[in-house]
């Protein structure tokens, strides 16, 4: 299940970096997920986790994975500077991001990055699983 990849995902990345990454995941009434989701959202939590500990310093990092029926949340967080002004404010926010970005939509889902109010950057997916064969 997706569940236990990212959990596992989590885990391996935290032992690889020496970094805390805590986990969270939620479901309700979840449909069984295609290879193609669990692919994407399992590619998005290990950049978002690269990214948070390369550019974030690995403080504070978080993954959190929401299924409620048809629709998918995934989160990838941390606390460290936060994206550049330049970045934040690009269009497509580095190679990295853009192939995210691609994959998520390809599957018709959205992705998007933003610092958060408090400290930190966030990436969050999201993806109706209504419209996902």
């Amino acid at each position: 299940p997706l569940p236990e990849l990212l959990r596992t995902l989590a885990q391996n990345h935290s032992e690889r970096t020496g970094t805390e990454v805590g986990f969270a995941a939620r479901s309700r009434g979840a449909a069984e997920l295609s290879a193609a989701v669990k692919t994407c959202v399992f590619r998005v939590a290990q950049e978002g986790l690269t990214n948070a500990w390369r550019h974030g310093g690995g403080v504070g990092q978080e993954v959190e994975l929401e299924i409620f029926g048809d629709r998918l949340s995934l989160w990838v967080r941390d606390r460290g500077p936060g994206f550049p002004p330049e970045v934040e404010a690009a269009e497509d926010g580095g190679m990295g991001l853009q192939g995210l970005k691609d994959r998520v939509e390809s599957l018709g889902g959205h992705i998007e990055r933003r610092n958060r109010s408090g400290g930190g950057a966030e990436l969050r997916m999201t993806l109706d699983l209504g419209g996902v064969e």
